[in-house]
């Protein structure tokens, strides 16, 4: 007897862990771990599996009557094998819902051009009630993080410490270290600047990305981007 109970704690602990190891793992894949603590990323993997299992509960039942009860006799390959599938289906629609509301969060305000035939059949409105319903309301941990939590492509305008200018595009391939990472950034490409008034110049000057280490930053200014994409429309 002492068998069919370890089989079955076995299975019934997979079986309660997996939708919700599979969805957060999908979902910090393409979104990070931004302003996630321990505490946080238990809840979402509990919370998680609970609606998944809540949902599918008479069909879990039905499973796991089929498979345990494989367990306390000779193995029933057809027992097995729906286990397997069952197992397996569960954990493609967990990875498949977190890597589509971790693309959807990360993507925001870019041009987003992997996630763009999904958006076409979602309006503005959907798409943020889905993510607030799906990931709460997300208030960025510090004003760093409050800055880049909308994608919107931007032009960046920074002073350093040394009272150096630097500017450049921020992006979709652009990156700013978020909480609880440091927070340094990566502007996709640099514009030129002139380091006696601080205006952007006429001439962008050589197209490169632009690193700059959160400790060399005193500064920072937004300038929205002109339709364009013209540095004309925005200065």
């Amino acid at each position: 007897m002492g068998q069919p109970d370890s089989v079955t704690g076995v299975v019934i602990v997979v079986l309660l862990v997996l939708p919700g190891a599979a969805f957060t793992w999908a979902l910090e894949r393409q979104m990070g771990a931004y302003g996630v603590s321990l505490a946080d990323r238990v809840l979402r993997f509990v919370g998680v599996s609970f609606v998944f299992h809540l949902v599918l509960l008479p069909l879990d039942f039905w499973v796991l009557q089929r498979v345990l009860r494989a367990a306390g006799d000779a193995p029933k390959w057809g027992e097995v094998l729906l286990g397997w599938v069952y197992l397996a289906v569960l954990f493609t629609a967990a990875y498949v819902i977190g890597s589509v509301i971790g693309g959807l969060y990360r993507s925001r305000g870019g041009s987003n051009g992997e996630w763009r035939r999904l958006r076409s059949r979602l309006s503005a409105d959907a798409e943020r009630t889905l993510l607030r319903w799906a990931l709460g309301h997300d208030p960025a941990p510090r004003a760093w993080d409050r800055l880049f939590t909308d994608r919107t492509s931007r032009y960046l305008r920074i002073r350093l410490v040394d009272g150096t200018w630097v500017a450049g595009l921020f992006a979709d391939r652009s990156y700013a270290g978020g909480f609880p990472n440091p927070t340094d950034l990566l502007l996709e490409r640099a514009w030129a600047v002139d380091q006696a008034t601080g205006q952007l110049a006429e001439d962008p000057g050589p197209s490169y990305p632009l690193y700059v280490p959160a400790e060399q930053i005193a500064w920072v200014e937004q300038i929205p981007i002109a339709i364009d994409d013209s540095k004309e429309g925005a200065t």
